[in-house]
């Protein structure tokens, strides 16, 4: 009998040039709490937050795909994740730690506290839960309410043309 020598190729370099790819793209969160008038610092973070944690799922998702149960792969898999799962739990805690101007940021903290798989619903009572979900969805309708509606032209006043 002869035996075949198997290659095996690591996706732990793959893996670590996604992360790299990603957290290049993503926004780096500053140290400390920044100004925010108009709460475009908190609704901008709370857009890369979310990009981040979609591409943090498919990756993670690869990773699994591609593991093998070779216990040096699955560390090296788990450092490159856990570099990930770092800049999001940056980018939450800055989210979290700066001052809401008016709705839209009460509301991305809000939601960020209300997500069933990193915020804080999870610790609640269910009528606690239930409660802050409630207070989302009303901040949301009120948000829609107060959104300006764009006016339907009329056809004979399109161009401001006045009949004589």
């Amino acid at each position: 009998m002869t035996a075949a020598i198997l290659q095996y190729r690591s996706p732990v370099p793959e893996l670590r040039h996604q992360v790299d790819t990603l957290l290049q793209d993503v926004w780096e969160p500053p140290a400390q709490p920044v100004p925010n008038p108009d709460d475009a610092v908190l609704v901008s973070a709370a857009f890369e937050l979310r990009r981040l944690r979609n591409r943090e799922t498919v990756l993670e998702l690869q990773a699994i795909r591609s593991l093998g149960h070779v216990p040096v792969v699955i560390r090296g898999v788990e450092r490159e994740v856990n570099r990930v799962t770092r800049r999001r739990d940056r980018l939450a805690r800055f989210v979290l730690e700066t001052k809401a101007a008016g709705l839209a940021g009460a509301r991305v903290k809000l939601h960020i506290l209300c997500d069933r798989a990193t915020g804080a619903l999870n610790e609640l009572e269910p009528a606690q839960a239930a409660a802050m979900l409630d207070v989302l969805r009303v901040i949301a309708r009120e948000m829609k309410a107060r959104k300006p509606r764009n006016p339907r032209r009329s056809r004979s006043g399109a161009r401001g043309d006045t009949q004589t």
